[in-house]
């Protein structure tokens, strides 16, 4: 494909060079460092894989195309999470272990869950095995749409609370 050739001509070439490109899965592969522009403007200018885990903004995770940004409060702060109050329930969010200062505890925080993270449990089988899954809600799937080789799930949850923007 043409991307892989684009790919192999820079790799043989060891030069810096600039893509421009609106397909962020093109940006990731063929670059080092990726720069999100939105409006004229740039929002984060980071390695690609920085830009993954650490989106500098709400505006930049969306541009991601992160859709399950959630707002909490930081509960408490571990090595290697926060304990983050969500719509009445405690999950446990992870956080990159270079990230210096972590959020507080009373913070308010704005986290994302990435849907490989993600496990469906069915109510009828048997229950979770809590030592490995973590952040166990409960809801029920109201939307399936079918994406050709994935599927994105719309899932109602039982909790109570406020929703994002």
């Amino acid at each position: 494909a043409l991307r892989d050739e684009l790919q192999a001509i820079l790799a043989d070439w060891r030069m810096p060079a600039v893509l421009v490109t609106h397909d962020f899965s093109e940006a990731y592969q063929l670059g080092d460092r990726v720069v999100i522009y939105e409006a004229g403007r740039v929002r984060q200018a980071a390695p690609r894989g920085d830009l993954l885990w650490r989106p500098a903004s709400e505006s930049v995770a969306r541009i991601l195309g992160v859709r399950n940004l959630l707002r909490g409060t930081v509960m408490e702060v571990c090595p290697t999470h926060l304990r983050v109050a969500w719509r009445g329930q405690e999950l446990e969010v992870r956080t990159p272990p270079d990230r210096l200062p972590p959020p507080s505890a009373g913070s308010a925080v704005t986290f994302f869950v990435r849907p490989e993270d993600l496990r469906l449990i069915r109510k009828d089988g048997p229950p979770p095995d809590r030592a490995h899954h973590t952040n166990i809600l409960s809801g029920r799937v109201v939307r399936e749409t079918d994406r050709g080789v994935t599927w994105t799930l719309m899932v109602r949850l039982d909790a109570a609370g406020e929703l994002p923007d």
